[in-house]
């Protein structure tokens, strides 16, 4: 199945948030 580049890039870009604010929970969670 092909992927459509900017269906990719999209998503990528949406998981990279999801990374983002799960670091930011995870390092929020550490100083506490």
């Amino acid at each position: 199945a092909k992927v459509d580049p900017l269906v990719y890039v999209t998503t990528s870009r949406k998981y990279a948030r999801i990374g983002e604010t799960v670091a930011d929970a995870f390092s929020a969670g550490m100083t506490m």
